[in-house]
């Protein structure tokens, strides 16, 4: 959602890092996901990364998103990036259980 505001904002070097970072960031969380330990609460991971997430896009294209509605321009719909969110966690776990069915069965632990 920020590369594409930034893309209409006319920032394309924004737009790349917005991608990096998003990017950057899920490949960082997934192993941290998968390494807390059973007890740690499993809302707590969302919860914190998306917190983070709406404060950076407030920080970064809070002003450009007020002027924007001030202007008499339209917010997209909250379904938009519902789906967005969906289609990437799809191609994000399809990329990974292809790559677990990939894996050499002498990788797979049995317990």
């Amino acid at each position: 959602m920020l590369a594409t505001n930034f893309r209409h904002l006319g920032l394309p070097k924004e737009r790349l890092q917005a991608l990096f970072w998003g990017a950057a960031s899920t490949i960082v969380l997934l192993p941290i996901a998968l390494l807390l330990p059973d007890w740690f609460p499993s809302i707590a991971l969302p919860a914190a990364y998306t917190f983070a997430m709406y404060q950076i896009a407030k920080q970064v294209q809070g002003a450009a998103f007020a002027q924007h509605l001030s202007a008499g321009g339209a917010k997209k719909s909250n379904w938009l990036v519902i789906g967005i969110g969906v289609l990437w966690f799809s191609i994000v776990f399809l990329a990974i259980l292809f790559l677990v069915i990939m894996l050499p069965s002498e990788w797979v632990t049995q317990e």
